[in-house]
C-alpha cells in the first residue's frame, strides 16, 4: 500500500473526493495502456496515479 500525502494532493485537486474520481479514472487508463502494450508494470496503476496527482501532473476541468 502506498502512502498518500493528503496535503500534495489537496493542493492541486481541491476536494479529495474528486482527488478519488480523478486517480481512480487515471489508474484504469495506465493499466488499459499497459495491457496495450503487454508489459507488467512494477507497482501497481492506483500508485501511478497517485503519485501523478501529488506531483500535480494530472488536472481536470468541470463538465457543464
Amino acid at each position: 500500500m502506498s502512502y498518500v500525502n493528503y496535503d500534495k494532493v489537496t493542493r492541486n485537486v481541491d476536494s479529495i473526493y474528486k482527488a478519488v474520481l480523478i486517480g481512480a479514472q487515471r489508474a484504469v487508463e495506465v493499466a488499459e495502456q499497459a495491457a496495450q502494450q503487454a508489459r507488467t508494470l512494477p507497482e501497481k496503476p492506483t500508485t501511478y496515479a497517485i503519485k501523478e496527482l501529488e506531483e500535480g501532473k494530472l488536472k481536470y476541468r468541470p463538465v457543464k
